[in-house]
Formats: C-alpha cells, sequence, structure tokens
C-alpha cells in the first residue's frame, strides 16, 4: 500500500503541477485576450471619439445649411410676394396705358373732326367775308350810283324823297 500512497501522491502532484501549469495556461490566454480586447475597446473608443467628432461637425454644417435654406425660403418668399405686386402694378399699368391709347386714339379722332368742321367753318367764313366784301362794294358802288342821280335829278331840278 505503501506503493499505492506513493502513486497517489505522485498522482496528485503530478495533477497539481498539471493544474497549476493549465492555470498558468489559462492565465496567459486571459491576459493575451484582455490585453487584446483592451486593445480593440481603446481603438474602438478612439473610432467613436472620431466619429462623434464627424458627426457633431456635420450636425454643424446641416445647421448652417438648415438656417441658410430658411434664410433663402425666406427670401424667395420675399421675392415672390414683391413680384405678385408688381405684376399686379405692371398689370394696372398695362390696362391703364391701353386705357389711354383709346383715349388718346378718340381724342386725336376728336381733334381732327373739330380741326376738318374747323376748316370748313374758316372756309364759310371766308365766303362770307368775299360775299360780305362784295356787297360792301356793290352798296357803295349803289350809293355813288343814287348820288350821281340825285346830283342829275339836282341838275334837272327835280327832287326825291330819297335825295
Amino acid at each position: 500500500m505503501g506503493y499505492m500512497k506513493r502513486d497517489v501522491n505522485l498522482l496528485l502532484l503530478v495533477l497539481l503541477a498539471a493544474v497549476i501549469i493549465a492555470f498558468a495556461f489559462y492565465s496567459s490566454y486571459t491576459e493575451t485576450t484582455f490585453t487584446n480586447l483592451s486593445s480593440n475597446y481603446e481603438s474602438k473608443i478612439d473610432e467613436l471619439t472620431d466619429v462623434s467628432t464627424t458627426l457633431q461637425v456635420e450636425k454643424m454644417k446641416l445647421n448652417q445649411t438648415t438656417a441658410q435654406l430658411q434664410v433663402k425660403q425666406s427670401r424667395e418668399q420675399t421675392l415672390s410676394e414683391q413680384y405678385d405686386v408688381l405684376r399686379q402694378e405692371n398689370e394696372q399699368l398695362e390696362t391703364d396705358k391701353s386705357q389711354l391709347q383709346t383715349e388718346l386714339a378718340d381724342t386725336k379722332s376728336t381733334l381732327a373732326s373739330e380741326k376738318q368742321k374747323l376748316a370748313v367753318k374758316e372756309s364759310e367764313l371766308a365766303e362770307t367775308q368775299d360775299d360780305l366784301d362784295a356787297a360792301k362794294a356793290s352798296i357803295n358802288a349803289l350809293k355813288d350810283e343814287k348820288e350821281d342821280i340825285c346830283d342829275y335829278l339836282d341838275g334837272l331840278g327835280l327832287s326825291h324823297d330819297d335825295c
């Protein structure tokens, strides 16, 4: 039995050595794994930090773009309203222009008609003036003839009521 005790002790010693060696390998393995995990973790943290920084920069750019878009939309709205006002004014001015052109054409037509009437009246006036001048000349001639007749009658010793 002594032999067996010694074999059991030796076996226990071998088992203890195997457990110690296994524990050493396990410790080494876990340390390596932990180191790798820690390194990967730090790498991922750095990447996340970079991504977070990039995200913040892009978020700022997006906010700026959004602000610019809002300003652009506001300007566009203002310009659209101004355009509508100007378009309405232009339409009103075009309507007024059309009415004024119609009135001008009517006025020109009336003016031409009145000028024509004036020319006719001036022509009639000239004819009447000529007729008046002819009548005055005729009256003067008849007065002269009357005086000659009155003188002739006086010379004959006759008289007349008109003389």
